[in-house]
């Protein structure tokens, strides 16, 4: 049984069904669900190119907005799918309601190959093609750095004066010097404050 509306056809990637409620059925290219959800969003979250350009080609706005501001680019899975819709004129910079840009929610849905292309456009540096936390998997030493403790009262510091001056990159990294030296600590006998 062929799918009653537009947006579930097209989240089906059902070309025909979409060409025929368009073309006979007359139903706008630009339709929205009560969530604001059109036809394109519904394409491009699933990847279905040939179907997205088939919507772009017959007027699909490519910057259609559903209730929470978000445009098709921002639920894009795919540098493919991405490079269609900028391509037709979507804008990168627009922001949602949580004031992100497409490319800060790819980055977080870890979508990373369409972030660092949507971070070209606007000529923001590339991120990282993976990133590590130390968590249950990691080894904690991989990110040792080592710091030298002090040998008296008279030379101790503080431990976020320790930390302060450190040249650790990033949280995960401080959190696992800070691990260390307390252990280390601990292991020699010295008082951390």
């Amino acid at each position: 049984m062929a799918p009653k509306n537009i947006w579930i056809a097209a989240s089906e990637g059902n070309l025909q069904r979409v060409m025929e409620l368009i073309e006979t059925d007359h139903v706008s290219v630009n339709a929205q669900d009560e969530n604001g959800y059109s036809p394109l969003h519904a394409a491009i979250s699933y990847n279905y190119y040939d179907l997205a350009d088939y919507l772009l080609k017959n007027g699909a706005d490519p910057n259609i907005m559903d209730t929470d501001r978000d445009t098709p680019l921002f639920v894009c899975e795919t540098v493919g799918c991405a490079r269609l819709l900028v391509d037709r004129g979507a804008q990168v910079n627009h922001r949602n309601d949580e004031q992100q840009a497409a490319y800060e929610v790819a980055a977080e849905e870890e979508h990373l190959e369409v972030a660092n292309f949507l971070r070209q456009l606007v000529n923001l540096p590339a991120l990282p093609e993976t990133t590590t936390e130390v968590g249950e998997e990691d080894d904690p030493n991989d990110y040792r750095v080592e710091i030298p403790l002090p040998n008296s009262a008279a030379e101790s510091s503080t431990m976020a004066d320790l930390m302060q001056n450190s040249e650790v990159p990033n949280d995960s990294q401080l959190r696992a010097v800070a691990t260390q030296m307390v252990l280390d600590s601990l292991n020699k006998g010295n008082n951390i404050s």
